[in-house]
């Protein structure tokens, strides 16, 4: 028999799609899961996706299968799909409710975080994303940094309160100098935001596509953030931004997001020369740090031949201005 799942309990709570993408993740799968299957709010489904694991991550996902009805879904693929992106589109062809939560398999969460984000979601005020601030963990659990510390040099003051923030806006005065939402496990959206997305341009990034997507979602809604740190943000060697931290794969992308935001949210001539110093300031630090061949050079060149033109112009002028 197929199971039916209401977008709506009893009690007016929405429906939370949970989707877990994994990937040879099977130390991090049990304190994941477990923080997810303890959320004290209870109207959620998990749809489990394994990419095609080598190590031993269906055992574990068999495990939690039997031992909740809260898993609506699993599917195991026989073949990487090469890339995050793919899980995350097939997981949100599964989900059934109004609400998705991207809980990435190496990461984990404070058994509230749900309790505290959807709250504050309010479709007649128009805040269908929600996030909360989190802690950085290594590879054993230790936490050894937090978020908000990345973000004083944007705004010293703004992170250390819960608010509601203007979508736009939000992306106009940060999301065009870093991606301020660095972690889908700590996200919360609506799956309506979604109509209209194009999943080939999202599956196209390695790195960047989380901050593609959320800054075309932030283009219909607007965003709540939670100051406390309910999500637990992990990094080790393993995860792709690690992996391509020293080609030049994250600049690439991070100019193709400047140029969507330049093209869609209609910087002021001071925004965007500040979003093009950022990006040149992180461009040489990088190629100070890691060096590259000629090759890689020139096809990031290529790439800035295919920009806006007033990006284009503002690069070459603060170009002329660091040489100066």
């Amino acid at each position: 028999m197929k199971r039916i799942i209401s977008s709506y309990n009893s009690n007016g709570k929405p429906l939370v799609s949970v989707i877990v993408p994994n990937y040879n993740k099977e130390s991090f799968l049990p304190i994941r899961l477990n923080s997810i299957f303890k959320q004290t709010y209870r109207n959620f489904e998990v749809i489990l996706l394994d990419d095609a694991s080598t190590d031993e991550s269906i055992t574990v996902i068999e495990k939690y299968r039997k031992r909740s009805d809260k898993v609506a879904h699993v599917e195991y693929n026989d073949k990487n799909s090469g890339g995050v992106f793919y899980q995350w589109e097939k997981g949100l062809k599964h989900a059934k409710g109004e609400l998705i939560w991207i809980a990435e398999a190496d990461d984990y969460a404070d058994t509230a975080f749900l309790e505290r984000i959807i709250p504050n979601l309010n479709d007649a005020l128009n805040v269908k994303i929600g996030y909360a601030q989190s802690h950085f963990i290594n590879s054993e659990g230790d936490i050894f940094g937090n978020h908000i510390n990345v973000l004083q040099g944007l705004d010293a003051r703004l992170w250390k309160d819960n608010f509601i923030h203007p979508g736009r806006q939000y992306v106009k005065k940060f999301m065009r100098r870093m991606n301020v939402l660095p972690n889908a496990s700590g996200i919360v959206f609506s799956k309506s935001l979604l109509k209209d997305i194009d999943w080939s341009e999202i599956q196209s990034f390695s790195v960047c596509g989380d901050w593609m997507l959320w800054t075309q979602l932030l283009h219909k809604t607007n965003i709540y953030f939670h100051a406390d740190s309910l999500n637990y943000f992990r990094f080790h060697k393993d995860t792709m931004r690690s992996k391509k931290s020293k080609d030049l794969t994250r600049i690439h992308e991070h100019l193709r997001v400047l140029n969507y935001i330049n093209d869609h949210f209609h910087l002021t001539n001071e925004q965007l020369e500040d979003a093009v110093s950022g990006f040149l300031k992180g461009l040489k630090k990088h190629l100070i740090e890691n060096g590259h061949e000629r090759n890689e050079l020139l096809n990031l060149l290529f790439d800035l031949k295919k920009i806006s033109n007033n990006l284009s112009i503002a690069i070459a002028k603060q170009g002329q201005n660091n040489a100066g």
